[in-house]
């Protein structure tokens, strides 16, 4: 059963690479988002790094590929992808965010705080951000914060909030 495994894995891998060698790079991000549709995130994950092995640094292979960790709960691969994200593409939201959601995942609130501040202020107008930096202040035992965050959030739109403001906010 082992060496079936390893045999398909293998077949999968000469797969990838004659479609990375074969393919144009849209092309290839129209296969890593159907693999994410269906849930296969190792496999999408595979196909990313094969994408970055050929266009180095590629900041939409480095996101997805990112995210595809997040899902796979692996947040201590996607931090590192993230800060890159964040450090080179400063203008690129999604590595600064992401920063944020990975260190709140590992529980490092005060380094996810660092960057959801740097979010809200290049899109203060995002409510998803307000509700993540209550969640922040959950985890650094501060719902004074937190619920005025989730106030925010509802406010601006947010569905999510009144389920934190429930729980917090008394």
């Amino acid at each position: 059963m082992e060496t079936k495994l390893r045999q398909i894995a293998v077949i999968f891998l000469v797969l990838i690479q004659s479609v990375v060698f074969s393919q144009d790079l849209d092309s290839l991000f129209k296969v890593g988002f159907e693999l994410q549709k269906k849930e296969k995130y190792v496999e999408a994950i595979a196909l990313y790094q094969e994408i970055l092995s050929q266009w180095v640094a590629d900041p939409n292979a480095t996101y997805q590929k990112a995210l595809c960790h997040m899902r796979l709960k692996q947040s201590s691969d996607a931090l590192p992808l993230f800060l890159e994200l964040a450090g080179t593409r400063p203008d690129f939201i999604g590595g600064i965010y992401g920063a944020a959601t990975a260190y709140v995942a590992l529980g490092k609130y005060q380094e996810g705080l660092e960057y959801i501040e740097k979010a809200i202020g290049i899109e203060p107008d995002n409510a998803e951000y307000y509700l993540i930096r209550g969640q922040i202040y959950v985890g650094l035992n501060n719902t004074k914060l937190a619920c005025a965050d989730f106030k925010k959030a509802k406010k601006m739109g947010s569905f999510d909030a009144q389920f934190s403001i429930q729980k917090y906010c008394k």
